[in-house]
């Protein structure tokens, strides 16, 4: 009998140390899952500011994008304005001193003309008063031969 009570009680004992052990297991696992679950929320929690963080940096990258752009786009308009102005000013200048020079030789060209002609019309007058003094002197030179 007194190895059936020792056996009584080493499996009585037995049994409270696994009951022990259970509930200590019970309250590690329990302890384990709320931990669990706070990690849980709290990488869901940083997820969620993460991506809003993203999605802020995101919307203000692109806002960011959208005024250098148009930035750009207005100096490229205003480049590309000044440019045709500039071409129409030049093209101009051009055309202009193409004119001026034009006129210029037309001038000088009626200038020649009119010193040619002048010329021509002084040697047709010394060719003439040359003739006529030339003619005076043959009917001087008559009178005195008679």
């Amino acid at each position: 009998i007194f190895c059936i009570e020792r056996d009584i009680l080493e499996k009585d004992l037995q049994i409270k140390r696994l009951e022990e052990a259970s509930i200590l297991l019970v309250r590690q696992v329990d302890l384990f899952q709320k931990s669990f679950e706070e990690e849980k929320q709290r990488r869901q929690k940083a997820e969620e500011e993460i991506l809003n963080r993203v999605k802020q940096l995101t919307s203000q990258l692109n806002e960011d994008l959208t005024s250098t752009s148009a930035q750009i786009s207005g100096e490229l308009k205003r480049l590309k304005s000044e440019l045709s102005d500039y071409a129409a000013h030049h093209t101009e200048a051009r055309e202009s001193l193409s004119q001026r020079v034009e006129d210029e030789t037309s001038k000088l060209n009626q200038a020649l003309e009119e010193e040619r002609k002048e010329r021509e019309k002084n040697e047709e007058s010394i060719i003439n008063t040359v003739e006529k003094v030339f003619g005076g002197f043959q009917e001087g030179l008559a009178v005195y031969k008679s």
